[in-house]
């Protein structure tokens, strides 16, 4: 009785294993005069076999058949093969059909697969195939033919900031696998944003390698936006893991390694807006201010909105230029940012509270936001914008004359009336008028020279805002400082991830200010040139180089070699050392 159960068991574990039906070669290409092996698989299930026409081939022996049955942790595999040695007829590009099988009254049939017969002996075949495929399958993954690691990448080529998407996939025939260590690359000259997975799960369709079925994990998930221009290569990973683990065997030890990945990346277009900052992707801006009338004192929210998809988190914040008698304070940045296999996607906001002090019709101008397209290769510029302010308040503040704002109320003295002079022994009687005095003549003066003191400031005015490098130059003090404040606040919390983030925010967006170059278009190494070009000490010039280096590595590991402290007080003395050189 307890063995008809068995036998039961067995039927129901082998009926539920999945019916798989492929094709395989031994080889590809095929050498002319070589002979290579044709092999048709019914894996876990019984039917007919019908065979393709295989008229481009002489049949040297087959078809031959073999079976197997296997039982690993309870679970029931059969295999049924048929095999054909073959030598082709003549060179050239043959297909051979796919062949068919019967399940049950279920119809499965396998793929095609094209043979490419050549010159000369296999030797020669094996090394034309090698020179066909050139670096590719120089970057095959390495392991044995049941378990492969791949690294898989959605583009071979990319602009500076545009998106890629990396994941790496284990592909295993094997129905027993224990996953040892896995060793992820570092990945240098990329910007990383990891997509959460969860728990790695064997995807319930196969992957197919020359017609043969692969079970399909994938362990990790990335998107890269690369930082520097070249060919920039993502190193191997490497896998270790025990097969076939039963009640009767420890199974064997297998260690693979994956293929290494190049992309081109390619440095973005010359002709980039005055206003371009890096964006790249595929954006929509708005602009919206809460309200365009109010009382003098009183606060307005100015909302500036970026959504799309693209290298979102590496934005900063448009330049907004608000009126002098405006008292403004650093935005808030609030994200709505996702990862995913489609890229990074989201809003970033930044939120200005602005503060009118006096009365009067204030225009905020036009704001530009630029970012360049990779699939239209352009670059495009979105405006919002010019916007009026109309601020209430008691006129009585502002000059008729529409000068200067009175910056405070005049206040009376302590007593309103004085006491009279009686005594007038002292007072002596006025010789002259002030009339054709030296002070007469000065204040009679002092409208003309105003006058010419205004046109020469405003025409200096002009000049300065004409030099927008000079402007940014000026400017790059106090935009790293809003940004270092930024990195500190994450320091605080506790954040390190974020903290490395804003140091390298602050560093970059420093250094293009002072170099008067689009943060985009820096690398490490125009970086270096350009110091060196500005006669800066090769040891400020390799400081700048280490802390880029450590914030670009702290994207993949935590840094232990110095705490946070200690990196943001490096970073602050190496930037107040190179102000005092870059002015």
């Amino acid at each position: 009785m307890l063995s008809i159960i068995s036998v039961l068991v067995l039927a129901l574990q082998a009926t539920g294993q999945e019916v798989v039906f492929y094709a395989t070669v031994d080889k590809n290409p095929v050498a002319m005069g070589d002979i290579f092996t044709y092999r048709i698989t019914l894996e876990n299930g019984k039917g007919d076999i019908e065979s393709p026409d295989l008229k481009n081939f002489d049949i040297v022996f087959g078809p031959a058949q073999s079976s197997s049955l296997r039982i690993i942790n309870g679970q029931q595999s059969s295999n049924l093969t048929l095999s054909y040695t073959l030598r082709p007829r003549g060179e050239g590009k043959y297909t051979i059909a796919p062949a068919k099988a019967s399940v049950q009254g279920k119809a499965y049939t396998t793929r095609a697969i094209e043979v490419e017969v050549v010159k000369g002996s296999s030797s020669a075949s094996q090394a034309q195939q090698q020179n066909q495929t050139g670096a590719s399958r120089a970057q095959q993954s390495s392991g044995d033919d049941g378990l492969k690691l791949q690294i898989q990448s959605s583009k071979k080529s990319a602009y500076i900031g545009e998106a890629i998407t990396v994941q790496y996939v284990l592909l295993s025939r094997y129905t027993s696998l224990d996953l040892g260590e896995t060793e992820f690359p570092s990945i240098k000259g990329f910007w990383s944003e990891e997509i959460k997975i969860g728990q790695v799960n064997w995807e319930p369709t196969y992957e197919y390698i020359n017609g043969v079925p692969f079970r399909k994990a994938i362990l990790r998930k990335y998107v890269l936006f690369p930082q520097v221009g070249g060919k920039q290569t993502i190193e191997s990973a490497n896998l270790s893991a025990r097969v076939n683990r039963n009640i009767f065997s420890m199974g064997t030890e297998v260690n693979v390694s994956s293929n290494k990945v190049t992309i081109e990346v390619q440095p973005l277009p010359v002709g980039a807006p005055e206003g371009f900052d890096g964006a790249v992707g595929e954006f929509d801006f708005s602009v919206k201010a809460e309200r365009l009338e109010v009382d003098a004192n009183n606060a307005i929210d100015l909302f500036v909105n970026v959504t799309g998809k693209g290298n979102l988190s590496l934005l900063d914040a448009p330049e907004v230029a608000f009126p002098e008698d405006f008292e403004v304070y650093d935005p808030e940045v609030k994200d709505r940012i996702s990862v995913s296999l489609g890229g990074v996607s989201g809003t970033r906001t930044w939120h200005y509270l602005v503060i009118p002090r006096y009365p009067g019709e204030y225009a905020i101008p036009a704001i530009e936001f630029s970012y360049f397209d990779p699939s239209k290769e352009k670059y495009i510029t979105k405006t919002e914008g010019p916007f009026t302010i109309n601020v209430k308040g008691d006129e009585s503040l502002v000059n008729e004359t529409g000068g200067a704002r009175a910056k405070s109320v005049v206040k009376q003295t302590k007593d309103e009336i004085r006491f009279i002079a009686l005594d007038t022994e002292k007072l002596t009687p006025r010789k002259r008028t002030f009339y054709n005095t030296a002070g007469y003549y000065i204040l009679f003066s002092l409208p003309f020279l105003a006058f010419v003191g205004f046109i020469a400031l405003r025409k200096r005015r002009a000049t300065l805002l004409a030099d927008v490098a000079g402007i940014r130059r000026k400017g790059a003090s106090k935009a790293v400082r809003r940004r270092l404040n930024a990195a500190e606040n994450a320091m605080k919390n506790g954040d390190s991830k974020l903290f490395y983030v804003e140091i390298f925010t602050a560093i970059y967006g420093y250094l293009g200010d002072k170099l008067g170059m689009p943060q985009a278009q820096l690398t490490k190494t125009i970086v270096k040139d350009k110091l060196k070009e500005a006669n800066i000490k090769d040891a400020l010039v390799q400081e700048a180089l280490y802390i880029i280096e450590t914030c670009e590595m702290a994207r993949f590991s935590p840094v232990t070699e110095q705490s946070d402290k200690v990196f943001y007080q490096r970073t602050v003395e190496f930037i107040e050392k190179l102000d005092e050189l870059l002015k």
